[in-house]
Order: C-alpha cells, then structure tokens, then sequence
C-alpha cells in the first residue's frame, strides 16, 4: 500500500517507565515501516524518543481545567453545556441529595492540544489517512501495519472518511474509545471549530467553546460534526477486542494504569473524600452549605477549614476527624438579593499515613444561580 498515513502517537512522557513503553512501540512502528508523529507535553527524555520517529512534537501548553475553573467561568456556559455528555454524580442522604455535574476530565484540553498538533503535521505532509492511538497501546496479533492498512482498505472500499471504536455506556456517558481511531486528515483539518477557532489558548476560550466535556466526547462529536453520518465507521470495542489483542476486556489493550502516574497517587488522598460548598435554591434566593463526605474505610482530620466571603473569614474548623463513612452538611450563609464578590473555601486534610493535601473552592456570589443549575447543588427532601 502506498504510505499515505501518518500515527500520531499522543504520549505524555515523565518516567522511565512510560518512556520504556513508548520506546517498545516505537521500535515496532520503526520495524514495520510506519511513520509516526509524537505529539507530547513533556520534554523528558526527547533526544532518547526523537531518534525512533519521523515527527516529534513537544507543545509547553499543559494547562488543566479544574473544577474550581468551571466555577469560576461559569457565566460562559452556554445552554449546550450537556452536549459533549454530562457525568452526573448524586449522593443520597436522609436529608436529600447532592449533586455535581463533572465536567471532563482535566486534563482534555491538554490531550486535544496534542491530537491538533499532530493533525497540522499530517495536513503539512499531505497524509490522507491520520491514525490517534494512545503511547501505550499493545500490537495486536497480526501487528500494527496490517492493522491501520487493513481498516484504510476497508474505508477505501466502502467510501468512508472515518472508523473508530465506541465504549460501553457508562451512566449518563456513552462515547468513542480513545486508543485507536482513523479518519481523513483534510476534512477533520478543515473541521471550523477543531482548527478555526482559539480553544487552545486559554481555560476561558476552551469553557466558551466545549463546556462540559470529556476529550473522547468531544472528539466524537468533533467527528460527526466533521463527517456524514453515511462516511462513519463505528463500533463497539467489546466486539473486536478479542479478535485484534486478544483480550477479553478492552481495558487490557493498555499497557499503562492511571493508578500508577504519580499524579495520580498524589490525588489518591482525597479521592474518598468530599469536602465542598454547595448552593441550594431558596424561595427567592440561595442558601450556601458545607457539605463533607468520607465514604473511604479510613479517617481523616480536617486540620483547617476557613470559609471566607470576600476578606470577612465567616466560617471555621480545625482539628475536626471525619471518620469512615461519616457525613456533615452545615449552613454558611443566606444570599441576600442580588451579590457580588467571592466566597471560597480552604482546607488542609491529613490521612492515617500522616500525609497532608491543601485544597481550595471558589465561587462567584453573580454566578450562584448559574452554578446550581449546571455544575452542582443540594437538594433537600
């Protein structure tokens, strides 16, 4: 087959193992003939990596958007903000319910960044077929180039622009598998809101332009946007995992695991433990709670927690032991009217391992209704 596609190999590179990784596929990529695009945000062990590929990129912009971003944009939420899928989570306790609308995960705009990049490298080169597949990714049993050269034979004959795998339904969320997908490079290019507009610059630009939104949700949807419904390949993953690795669960086909980034074991302390200020909708007005939740099996102290309206500090706590599956929910303030300003919540927890997370929240007073409609509020029985 003439080379007329390029993999552009999103990697977010900062240990040994990682790079290990990487490296292996690379090395098979290199034996099978097949050029690749690394397209990273980080500039560890570049020189080792640059030497197995035809294209390296290394964009400095790793900017994440935390939920604590949401709030504070959230006057530039549009009324589609549940286009790109909204992951609703709700607890239930005896005196009703909280709920928080998650919006993607924070590292999206960082991994679009990565994927744009490598789409300009394949316009630049005139490479008809963009391949996306994630670093780390096993070769399946008949090997990465009979692989991507089967499914373009495949797209080719059937007269189609784009194949890719769809996850199974996870709650509200239902979207593209993010190892692996094809499509034409010239379309998706041309695709105004991928590559016309400046989503990439900053946090603001990326809220006003995707809202809510996952990178695999938003990828899809910049798929079918981009293409005819009728120029579409989709699939389940489940029903060729087997068939192409090997593997009965496609959460096998990656070799890497979130729990062993060091990122993540750094947010590891308080991922079983909520400590949040919610709005809840008054008769003419909103009241603001403290609401904490430690649904782990171990305890955690509070050393700190100030709550401040402006520079005024109107709550505080320290010292306060939240044990296993303990809940508390607390009455800040009552909005009086139209306000401005801030309030913000900080807190410093300690867990039995004596280790120690400083965390912080900030809502905007004007943007109150606007948060308990999209983002998270308490409802009461």
């Amino acid at each position: 087959m003439e080379k007329d596609y390029i993999v552009i190999l999103s990697a977010h590179i900062d240990s040994e193992d990682k790079k290990n990784l990487l490296i292996d596929n690379l090395k098979r990529f290199a034996a099978q003939n097949i050029d690749v695009c690394v397209s990273t945000h980080s500039n560890q062990y570049m020189d080792e990596i640059a030497k197995y590929v035809k294209y390296f990129i290394y964009d400095y912009n790793n900017e994440y958007i935390t939920f604590n971003d949401f709030l504070l944009n959230s006057n530039i939420i549009d009324e589609n903000y549940g286009k790109y899928g909204n992951n609703t989570y709700i607890l239930s306790h005896e005196f009703g319910r909280t709920i928080q609308y998650f919006p993607g995960s924070q590292h999206s705009k960082a991994a679009l960044i990565l994927l744009k990049n490598g789409i300009n490298i394949a316009k630049s080169y005139n490479y008809k077929w963009s391949i996306y597949l994630e670093y780390d990714i096993k070769e399946p049993t008949i090997g990465f180039k009979d692989l991507f050269e089967n499914d373009i034979l495949e797209l080719n004959k059937l007269h189609k622009k784009c194949k890719y795998y769809s996850c199974p339904k996870n709650g509200d969320l239902n979207f593209l598998w993010g190892g692996y997908f094809i499509f034409n490079t010239d379309e998706m290019y041309n695709n105004p809101t991928f590559n016309k507009t400046n989503w990439h610059l900053n946090k603001e630009n990326w809220i006003k332009t995707f809202n809510i939104g996952f990178f695999e949700s938003i990828v899809e949807t910049l798929i079918n946007e981009t293409y005819d419904q009728s120029d579409i390949i989709c699939q389940d993953i489940n029903e060729i995992t087997n068939k192409i690795w090997n593997e009965s669960d496609y959460l096998k086909i990656s070799s890497f695991k979130i729990h062993d980034s060091q990122k993540f074991k750094k947010e590891i302390l308080t991922n079983d433990l909520i400590v949040k200020i919610f709005p809840c909708k008054t008769d003419d007005n909103f009241d603001i709670y403290l609401y904490m939740y430690n649904f782990s099996e171990s305890d955690f102290i509070i050393e700190k927690l100030e709550i401040f309206k402006n520079s005024d500090k109107i709550y505080s706590n320290y010292n306060h032991i939240i044990n296993s599956n303990y809940w508390y929910i607390h009455e800040i303030i009552n909005l009086n009217g139209d306000e401005d300003g801030f309030l913000k919540l900080i807190y410093s927890v300690r867990d039995e391992l004596n280790n120690v997370v400083d965390n912080e929240m900030v809502i905007k007073l004007e943007n109150v209704k606007i948060i308990n409609e999209k983002l998270m509020r308490i409802e009461f029985n």
